[in-house]
């Protein structure tokens, strides 16, 4: 097994974080049968927009936590959605991660300081 080493998402600034981030998974994807197979080793995430955000904020109401995150990470990658149902669970929260960082500038945390 190799351990990855990820970027802590969940503790960079708004302006470090990258606009696209290419998630090696931990556990290839193979989708398809026979000749068809395609084996996806990673996904490549870029910032999500305003437009997209909304969605899914409306889709976790509706859908659920899981079924719109599926949907969130598929809208913005390279990776079409039925694949994504099969991604590992460690794969799904560094996904989650990431796109959930743009989140965090727009919530209150009422701290005024400078850093």
């Amino acid at each position: 097994n190799v351990i990855q080493e990820a970027p802590n998402f969940t503790k960079m600034k708004p302006g470090e974080l990258p606009t696209l981030y290419t998630h090696v998974l931990f556990n290839p994807i193979r989708f398809g049968k026979g000749d068809n197979v395609e084996i996806h080793t990673q996904i490549a995430l870029r910032e999500p927009t305003l437009d997209e955000f909304e969605v899914f904020s409306k889709n976790v109401r509706k859908q659920g936590e899981i079924a719109a995150l599926k949907h969130f990470i598929a809208d913005v990658s390279d990776t079409p959605f039925p694949i994504i149902g099969n991604m590992g669970g460690r794969d799904m929260m560094l996904c989650q991660e990431y796109l959930l960082a743009f989140f965090k500038g727009s919530q209150t945390t009422g701290d005024t300081s400078p850093e």
